[in-house]
């Protein structure tokens, strides 16, 4: 939102814009492949990245203008959106499983830390109001004005100390977690592309197996195919006075070429289907390390956090207890 209404230029914002850039630029760095691309290297060594930029991306562009248009890719994913797959691999199964807990964990996660970020702001104002009573009472007590005097800064300082930790470990360990539960979402789509991969395959089969049936059963003189559309035209063509010898060869020669077509591409379909498992399952591997570390540095530094925060509380109180420890009570 404050991106929208105009605060993009102030420091938090730019400090939280470079904190994701930095974490993104680590996993980049982390992954064997990607750290040794080209892009990567000129961006962080180009001194005209935006002109190697715009190349690259015309360059890329063009090649994929060159093998597929708009309006196939489209079709393919308005098809492959409404299809499920017949055999799901069981291992992408468990990924996807491993993942949505995850995120589930992600998000019990970020309530808990909303909550507590609630919860100790009110506790710095409940002991910024018990500093204000303190102070009134220094004023009527004026035999241990200054040790009252002293216990109400070491409260006002406790407060401001909760405060603070609340508005800085608390905020960054929430955009922490924000930025795993979009490495998460990334990594789904990852695996979104691969069911893509194997429903290609999968229709393809189909279809050939459909041709050959077709081809089977007019090499068998049972005419067009099993379907409704094949049954009209098999009227039609009787209602014309049925189909030469010839005119069947010819279907069959355009049938068996057509298989033949559709092998091939369903051979290449599996490979690339296979391929491409091949591919995210090294992906999950390189993900699943990725994550253990940055969840050892998250929770690392806000354990840190809490340390230091806890630390510095004990330091103001043990600055003031000998002061609250000389006053004296008569019996």
């Amino acid at each position: 939102m404050e991106y929208v209404i105009g605060d993009r230029f102030s420091p938090d914002f730019i400090e939280r814009r470079r904190q994701d850039l930095e974490r993104f630029l680590q996993r980049v760095a982390r992954h064997p492949r990607l750290s040794r691309t080209e892009v990567f290297q000129a961006f962080l060594e180009s001194t005209e990245w935006n002109v190697f930029k715009h190349k690259h991306h015309a360059r890329s562009t063009s090649q994929d203008d060159s093998h597929t248009g708009v309006l196939d890719t489209l079709s393919d994913t308005l098809l492959n959106a409404f299809t499920k797959l017949k055999k799901p691999d069981e291992r992408f199964v468990v990924i996807r499983t491993h993942l949505d807990s995850f995120e589930e964990g992600l998000a019990s996660l970020e309530r808990l830390a909303g909550r507590s970020k609630t919860r100790m702001g009110d506790l710095s104002g409940d002991y910024e109001d018990l500093a204000v009573s303190v102070q009134g009472l220094g004023y009527l007590e004026s035999g241990i004005t200054d040790p009252l005097m002293r216990f109400e800064r070491a409260l006002v300082d406790f407060g401001a100390n909760v405060k603070d930790h609340s508005a800085s470990a608390t905020e960054q360990f929430l955009e922490h977690v924000h930025s795993l539960l979009g490495y998460s979402h990334a990594f789904k789509g990852v695996l979104k592309l691969r069911d893509q991969k194997q429903l290609d395959f999968e229709e393809l089969s189909a279809y050939l197996s459909n041709v050959v049936v077709e081809r089977d059963r007019l090499a068998n003189g049972y005419g067009y195919g099993m379907g409704i559309g094949s049954y009209f035209k098999e009227k039609v063509e009787s209602l014309r006075g049925g189909e030469t010898d010839m005119s069947r060869a010819a279907r069959l020669l355009r049938l068996d070429a057509k298989i033949k077509e559709l092998q091939e591409a369903v051979l290449h379909a599996q490979e690339t289907s296979n391929a491409f498992n091949d591919q995210v399952l090294s992906e999950h591997d390189i993900f699943r390390a990725t994550k253990r570390h940055e969840m050892k540095v998250l929770l690392g530094a806000f354990a840190d956090g809490q340390i230091r925060m806890h630390k510095q509380s004990v330091q103001a109180w043990d600055r003031t207890m000998p002061s609250l420890e000389r006053i004296y009570v008569e019996n």
